[in-house]
């Protein structure tokens, strides 16, 4: 059960708009399975996250626009008799995340048109366990082994080329472009006291995409 209190605004001007929101989330019971290297724990816990979100588009001229966006969520466990002055971060939660990206189109005559995006996703540090189980956090930083997932900027990239109907595109679409390691999850080895296992993001990708719509 969520309880969310939100104040925001929303502006549109010549060639853009801009948007901002203050909240504050409470969620009841949060559920939060965890593998301790033998079973899955659910530990139900009140949580709270507090922050802000800003969006904006804008663009520089008929055929270039820049947007981008950024989230604060500073989500935390909730102290209680239980728990007492457990305000541990959250799993999977990330303080800080965000995107900017620069989007390029033009028609090519009356039958073709040409379009290419550039853009970076950040993310901060993000745990995938519980912090007691994280190493460098919890009463015992150097025992815990389950590494974090550090904070990461993926640079991503597409050229397309089709019909200005849109019954047709194809692209070249890379991800990941300066092959920036990060870890997808992580969590304690299986029956193997000390150790952890994860699993990594996607490095660095070229693909050809062919879109057709009917």
């Amino acid at each position: 059960e969520a309880t969310t209190f939100e104040a925001g605004a929303k502006w549109t001007f010549d060639r853009g708009v801009f948007n901002a929101t203050l909240f504050n989330t409470k969620i009841k019971d949060l559920q939060q399975a965890s593998f301790n290297g033998s079973v899955f724990l659910t530990d139900p816990r009140d949580v709270r996250s507090y922050g802000f979100e800003a969006d904006m588009s804008y663009r520089l001229n008929d055929e270039l626009r820049f947007s981008g966006s950024v989230t604060y969520a500073h989500a935390r466990q909730i102290a209680d008799a239980a728990h007492p002055g457990d305000n541990s971060r959250v799993v999977n939660a990330p303080l800080w995340s965000g995107r900017v990206g620069l989007d390029y189109q033009r028609d090519l005559g009356k039958t073709y048109r040409m379009s290419a995006n550039l853009g970076a996703e950040y993310r901060s540090e993000v745990i995938f366990v519980p912090e007691s189980q994280t190493r460098g956090y919890g009463a015992n930083p150097t025992v815990a082994v389950v590494p974090s997932g550090k904070e990461a900027i993926r640079v991503n990239a597409r050229i397309g080329f089709g019909a200005r109907s849109q019954k047709w595109e194809i692209a070249l679409v890379g991800r990941n472009l300066t092959n920036e390691t990060t870890l997808a999850y992580a969590l304690p080895g299986a029956f193997q006291a000390g150790t952890a296992v994860g699993t990594a993001d996607l490095p660095r990708t070229i693909m050809m995409q062919l879109n057709l719509r009917y």
